[in-house]
């Protein structure tokens, strides 16, 4: 993969090398970072001030390794407990220049992590934007809540799914 899309892959216990050189990349993708909550602590700032400056953000899966409720970038990221396990449909309900789902498909995830909007905006030295625009790109069926998301914090776009290795099923 690092040939192929020219890519620089880090993994969990390298979060502090990955901070270290956000200066180099345009887009980061972090597949269910479930980071320590003293990693979250510590990176808190760099991520927000990351996506404040312009950076494109993918986040798949579990943001923190702790419960549910950190937020990052404005927006809260939370976990059905007892229910993950299950698979859980979603559907499509808006379209994305960038991830060109067709409305009205489903998405079948491995996981119920969401993205809520709930996120008061503190504004302040660690917070000094609030989330804008944001997209329930595709809501579990069972719920309204956001299985992927996408939102504009500062200069900078994110996008949340539940899951990476969700099933796409065409109806």
């Amino acid at each position: 993969m690092e040939k192929k899309f020219r890519a620089d892959i880090y993994f969990g216990s390298q979060i502090s090398d990955l901070v270290s050189n956000f200066s180099k990349y345009g887009l980061i993708v972090m597949e269910y970072p479930a980071l320590s909550l003293v990693d979250y602590n510590n990176y808190y700032n760099e991520l927000n001030n990351y996506t404040a400056r312009g950076g494109f953000l993918f986040i798949g899966g579990k943001l923190v390794g702790a419960p549910s409720g950190q937020d990052i970038n404005g927006i809260k990221f939370r976990e059905i407990l007892g229910q993950s396990p299950q698979q859980r449909t979603a559907i499509i309900n808006k379209s994305d220049l960038h991830l060109g789902l067709p409305i009205g498909e489903n998405m079948i995830f491995n996981e119920y992590l969401y993205a809520s909007n709930d996120t008061p905006p503190m504004l302040g030295p660690d917070n000094p934007f609030p989330a804008e625009n944001f997209t329930s790109i595709a809501i579990f069926n069972q719920s309204s809540d956001a299985a992927v998301a996408k939102w504009q914090y500062g200069n900078g776009t994110i996008y949340f799914f539940s899951d990476f290795n969700a099933i796409y099923k065409i109806n």
